[in-house]
């Protein structure tokens, strides 16, 4: 390892003399070629995983399930719609799980 003595006190300064490396004095004068500087690079988007619906291939809900107990203690029955009249939505709203890295308007 080199040592280089620093020109400042060549120079009519106060300061006493301090000793620079080698390799600092030569990344002051790389700038930004120095490897903090070099920026990250994005990685390439994933492969598209596996489509369809969140939970397509779920076990249907029991009896012993507190959410359902509690539907049927509030008179819904399996196969209704919800609602007083039974003629709200029967189907849960499927969700569709998107690909990672994708935004909101990927389809």
């Amino acid at each position: 390892l080199q040592l280089l003595r620093d020109n400042r006190s060549e120079r009519g300064h106060k300061k006493n003399n301090s000793v620079k490396t080698a390799s600092r004095q030569t990344s002051v004068h790389l700038g930004s070629l120095c490897m903090g500087d070099i920026k990250r690079r994005r990685k390439a988007a994933p492969l598209p995983g596996p489509t369809g619906f969140v939970g397509e291939n779920a076990q249907p809900i029991s009896d012993s399930n507190v959410g359902n107990r509690m539907l049927q203690s509030m008179g819904w029955t399996p196969g209704t719609g919800l609602g007083p009249d039974g003629k709200g939505i029967a189907e849960p709203i499927r969700a569709i799980q998107r690909p990672k890295g994708l935004g909101l308007g990927f389809s």
